[in-house]
């Protein structure tokens, strides 16, 4: 105590440094790496590479040797030790979780005859496939539907093929199955592993409230306006039986786990739905009558950022959704849906430099150098992903450990190692940031919603041949040919694919005469164009589909 310490002086790079000899004596360092440690004031040795770093810490200790504590060291023990206390909570949630879907699907029969009978077996659908996958075994329907809750547990249990189309609740839709493979801290026991389906099918399977840009999960790469009032329906049907079998409680102990994890929802919960049945004054459920009184309840509210599901291109604003559980919106996951297409044109896939320039670190600018001059948008996207992630609240476990991976772009002031302020340090700390990153998804990949980007395909320019007189004597065939489906009492199919004839023809009127007068195409123009065709092949997941302004050209 009281004793003052020698000044510090700098390594100068040439002579020997302080104790390279006993470290060289038992790692001995290759020419190379020799040179890089000369070059920068360190060098990181894959050759050298330990099982962990307790194992490292335990030969340094053994082998006498100076020791370095490193941040990632520290990290290290962060990320496995979350890891545990995940899994230890969460399979405390698992009798929880079962508790309320028997009770549910317990209360269906008596509530039948109050719902609408496409509903009742909406219901059955969602809860007898929701147990099937946490019970790891074929769970008997209330109401007959067990073949295709049989044919989609499967497919979630497969949890391969990516994105398919199936039909749900009357109308086809998006699945990502993928999502359904247990990973992490999840894939350690079969308690778990049902856990993490069950709970990805009833947080990421979502109904649809307000269509508003398009349904949410649409297939295809063309919004779809249209409501869907029986889906509406299911949702506050379950969020009855919810109540009726009194079991909010439980999902109140759920959603208060998943708030703490990762924060906030951005979907309408059980309560939400609850709260907005009285509000709106439906007393019995219909199609589609309820649906509509809950759409006007709803007005403007539940506004969502980020698209945790499949969305074609132009779905914004995004729908207002409902699910049991909930996927939580956390900042990265909004600020990553805006570096892709299409918020930036063209640009198909994020880099590993947008996590790091998004945490703060301004030498990421460096492995972005080549995007930033390619793509004129995504500068400011960055900034903006930047800033978002700034001003976060740190108010869960996710939030809290993401502003402390933060913490490594900040540079600590006072006396530092030279070698702290060289490029080959900031990339390791560029480094660290993305592998911490990749650990925080990594434990809560059930919990925080990933993001999607849009559907679709940008062409960067098009060109309609002028054929003027063309286009538009067709307009005239079209609404002409419209007039006599109607007098000859043809179908409405009929009528309707003249309407869709005439409404494309007068869009390449509009192309046509821009062309003509030497303007350039507008970005909807060019965007309308890039919508021509796409093809999804038939498979065993459903008969296909063919998307596009071309096909609207034929009945």
């Amino acid at each position: 105590a009281g004793a003052s310490a020698a000044p510090k002086s700098a390594w100068d790079h040439v002579t020997s440094a302080k104790y390279a000899r006993i470290v060289d004596d038992r790692f001995p360092l290759s020419a190379r790496e020799k040179a890089l440690l000369a070059k920068n004031g360190f060098v990181v040795s894959s050759r050298l590479a330990q099982r962990g770093y307790a194992h490292a810490f335990h030969e340094i200790y053994q082998s006498q040797l100076p020791i370095y504590v490193s941040v990632d060291a520290i990290r290290h023990s962060v990320f496995k030790s979350n890891d545990a206390v995940l899994e230890q909570v969460e399979e405390g949630l698992q009798p929880r979780l079962a508790k309320a879907l028997d009770a549910m699907h317990g209360a269906l029969p008596g509530a039948r005859g109050e719902l609408p009978p496409e509903v009742a077996r909406d219901v059955d659908l969602y809860l007898t496939v929701a147990r099937s996958l946490l019970e790891e075994a074929a769970v008997t329907s209330k109401l007959g539907v067990d073949p295709e809750a049989v044919r989609l547990a499967d497919s979630a249990r497969q949890g391969q093929g990516g994105l398919a189309q199936v039909t749900l609740f009357g109308r086809p839709r998006v699945v990502d199955f993928s999502q359904y493979r247990p990973r992490g801290h999840y894939d350690k026991t079969e308690t778990l592993q049902r856990y993490f389906r069950s709970s990805m099918w009833l947080s990421r399977l979502e109904l649809n409230l307000v269509s508003r840009a398009s349904r949410s999960s649409q297939p295809g790469i063309v919004p779809n306006p249209e409501e869907t009032p029986r889906e509406a329906v299911v949702a506050l049907a379950l969020a009855d039986l919810a109540e009726r079998a009194q079991v909010l409680g439980e999902l109140d102990v759920l959603e208060s786990a998943w708030a703490q994890f990762a924060g906030r929802r951005e979907d309408v919960s059980f309560r939400d739905l609850l709260a907005l049945r009285r509000q709106a004054g439906i007393a019995r459920l219909s199609v589609p009558d309820s649906a509509e009184r809950l759409r006007a309840a709803i007005g403007s509210g539940f506004a969502r950022t980020a698209r945790l599901h499949y969305m074609p291109q132009g779905s914004t604003p995004l729908p207002v959704i409902a699910t049991m559980l909930g996927p939580r919106v956390v900042p990265d996951t909004q600020a990553q849906t805006e570096l892709v297409h299409a918020d930036v044109a063209g640009r198909a896939k994020p880099s590993f430099a947008d996590v790091a320039w998004m945490m703060g670190h301004e030498r990421a600018k460096t492995w972005l150098a080549a995007d930033l001059a390619a793509f004129s948008g995504l500068s400011g996207k960055l900034e903006r992903g930047r800033a978002l992630l700034e001003s976060a609240p740190v108010t869960d476990m996710y939030g809290a450990w993401l502003a402390s991976v933060r913490g490594l772009a900040v540079v600590s002031s006072g006396e530092t190692p030279s070698y702290m302020r060289t490029d080959a340090f900031r990339d390791l700390r560029v480094n660290s940031a993305v592998v911490a990153y990749g650990q925080i998804r990594h434990n809560y990949v059930l919990v925080a919603g990933q993001a999607y980007d849009e559907g679709g395909c940008e062409v960067p320019d098009g060109f309609v041949e002028p054929a003027l007189e063309v286009y538009e004597r067709l307009v005239t065939y079209a609404r002409r040919s419209a007039e006599a489906m109607r007098s000859l009492g043809a179908s409405p199919a009929l009528v309707q694919y003249f309407g869709r004839l005439e409404k494309t023809m007068n869009v390449l009127v509009a192309i046509t005469k821009d062309e003509l007068a030497g303007r350039p195409l507008s970005e909807e123009e060019k965007r309308w164009l890039s919508m021509v065709v796409e093809i999804v092949p038939p498979s065993s997941d459903g008969p296909g589909s063919f998307d596009g302004w071309y096909f609207d050209l034929f009945p």
